[in-house]
């Protein structure tokens, strides 16, 4: 990777609640490179994405965004560099999709008017072409299914220009087709140059989507590499305590979670 990273992370530590979640994390993400987040259930990815944009302030390490100190760039000015997608990140009110999108142009707006921008309507215009859903553009967000809202959020996300997007476990309840389309979303954004950082349970989607993947286990980097490095049967014992088939298809390998391993007698 021959581009300065879009975020750097160097010692980052978080505890909450007398529970050490992140412990002493080193992360750069690269524009142009989809980096996968996974592990175990309360490993911290999460965590670790939240930290990223300050909703869960680390206790101490340094986190630098373009090479500036996260906590000396106003919140705004944040904002128009990263969007977020949380797993709490759900439609609950009734708008047009329309309406739903232009929500990712609030960091470039003064104040909040109903009344947009020509800049503003051709980069709303353009993230709902980028994710296909000008045809539902007037649409009630609320009767959309699951897959067609993720993708309104996508389109949200992309309507700021980030130069960072951070999504988590945005596959997380869609069914098969809907879950390789939002990763083939991601993958195309990431090849126009924006840099993606998301946190995955699905295995197989992470060995075929992702440029690099971080495993966590109890708040540390386990591994991290490119899926062949990373996802590979010592790793996925530790991280996870299970055997996976590793399965070529068309010349690439695909990780499939095959079975559990022994139980162990001590568990964390």
């Amino acid at each position: 990777m021959t581009s300065n990273p879009v975020i750097t992370m160097r010692n980052i530590c978080l505890t909450r609640r007398n529970r050490q979640i992140l412990n002493h994390i080193d992360l750069d993400g690269f524009p142009g490179q989809v980096l996968g987040l996974i592990g175990a259930n309360g490993s911290g990815k999460s965590t670790l994405l939240k930290s990223m944009i300050g909703l869960l302030p680390a206790n101490s390490g340094t986190i630098l965004l373009e090479g500036i100190p996260l906590n000396k760039i106003p919140a705004r000015d944040s904002a128009k560099k990263i969007s977020y997608m949380g797993q709490e990140n759900e439609c609950q009110w009734p708008l047009q999709v329309r309406d739903v999108v232009a929500l990712g142009r609030m960091p470039h707006q003064g104040t909040w008017s109903q009344k947009r921008s020509t800049e503003d309507e051709a980069n709303i215009e353009a993230a709902m072409q980028a994710v296909d859903i000008c045809h539902l553009q007037n649409r009630t967000v609320t009767r959309l299914s699951g897959g067609e809202r993720r993708r309104v959020l996508l389109a949200r996300a992309l309507a700021g220009k980030p130069k960072l997007l951070l999504a988590d476990e945005p596959t997380s309840g869609l069914d098969p087709y809907h879950q390789l389309q939002l990763m083939e979303l991601f993958r195309k954004q990431a090849e126009k140059g924006i840099g993606i950082i998301v946190v995955i349970h699905e295995l197989t989607l992470a060995s075929r989507f992702c440029d690099r993947i971080i495993l966590l286990k109890s708040g540390k980097i386990l591994s991290d590499g490119p899926p062949s490095t990373v996802l590979n049967q010592t790793n996925l014992a530790t991280g996870y305590n299970i055997q996976a088939a590793l399965l070529d298809y068309n010349g690439d390998t695909t990780v499939v979670p095959w079975c559990c391993c022994q139980k162990k007698e001590n568990h964390e």
